[in-house]
């Protein structure tokens, strides 16, 4: 027997280039979610609600967009939990890139679990993005990606932040 269906959270603030990237893979999975709910703090919220009414009209899965009254992912992501009535929810990040077949997996896990024992399934990092149908978001460059000031960056954070375990351990 199949579990019953899911929804989708996704918690984002001035990200609408990798929403329109990721929730189209979102919509392309071989288990297709219930809904998809977006919970927004973006500057422009109009701007992703536009998205999300776009996107919803073009699929009968539910598409909703929320603004959020703050800017906190455990908040929005409970804001978007509030708003589900499936017994299973994903939290994927809003530049999450799906394979056709990455609901399907997760959903496996819960199928596989008649005592429903695990609470939670989380997904594995891969070095190639699902083929994006020319929605591939351009990649952000930062500066503390950079060798050098990533290093300094480390230096400075230990001298003057040090982490608790770091400091138990030396002692």
């Amino acid at each position: 027997p199949r579990m019953p269906a899911y929804t989708i959270v996704i918690a984002t603030r001035n990200r609408l280039r990798m929403l329109e990237a990721s929730v189209p893979l979102m919509l392309r999975q071989s288990r297709l979610p219930a809904a998809i709910e977006i919970i927004d703090y973006s500057d422009d919220h109009s701007e992703v609600a536009e998205f999300g009414a776009k996107i919803g009209a073009t699929t009968d899965i539910r598409v909703s967009v929320t603004k959020s009254d703050q800017g906190n992912l455990a908040r929005q992501r409970n804001i978007g939990l509030n708003r589900v009535s499936t017994p299973i929810v994903a939290f994927p990040d809003d530049d999450s890139f799906w394979y056709p077949d990455t609901a399907e997996k997760m959903m496996l896990v819960y199928e596989s679990d008649p005592y429903e024992l695990i609470g939670g399934v989380s997904s594995t990092p891969v070095g190639a993005a699902p083929r994006m149908n020319g929605n591939k978001p351009e990649t952000a460059r930062r500066i503390f990606d950079r060798s050098i000031v990533s290093g300094l960056r480390r230096q400075l954070e230990s001298r003057l932040v040090p982490q608790p375990f770091d400091v138990f351990g030396a002692a």
